[in-house]
């Protein structure tokens, strides 16, 4: 689940993910975010605290950036998809959500607007 996400959860500022990290959204979130020990292990990659694999590296490499421009360097497309894994992710995983925020957002400026943008 929380590969999906992790997103979610996913950042940039001022470039397109299309042309950097576009793959960061080209997953089956589905997949990720109904599987509880994939979930566990992307919360572990960005948090620091286990290992990554490729794509949860890739999404730890953007998500400071999305969650700051609130994917305002995404694709309509991408954005759908953000949209997407948050609306899944956060009432699914309160818990692991506000331990990424607490890493990507330690001043509560964004976890708002994100929520706010996923309509949450």
């Amino acid at each position: 689940m929380i590969r999906i996400w992790c997103l979610a959860i996913i950042a940039f500022s001022g470039y397109s993910l299309a042309n950097e990290n576009g793959k960061v959204f080209e997953v089956d979130w589905d997949g990720i975010l109904g599987n509880p020990k994939t979930v566990d292990e992307y919360v572990n990659c960005l948090s620091g605290s286990g290992p990554c694999v490729p794509h949860s590296q890739e999404l730890k490499d953007v998500l400071k950036d999305v969650f700051s421009t609130t994917c305002g360097g995404c694709t309509d497309k991408q954005k759908e998809l953000f949209k997407y894994s948050l609306q899944k992710f956060i009432p699914a995983h309160q818990k692991e959500w506000e331990k990424i925020l607490s890493i990507f957002d330690p001043t509560g400026e964004y976890g708002p607007k994100l929520e706010a943008f996923a309509g949450i």
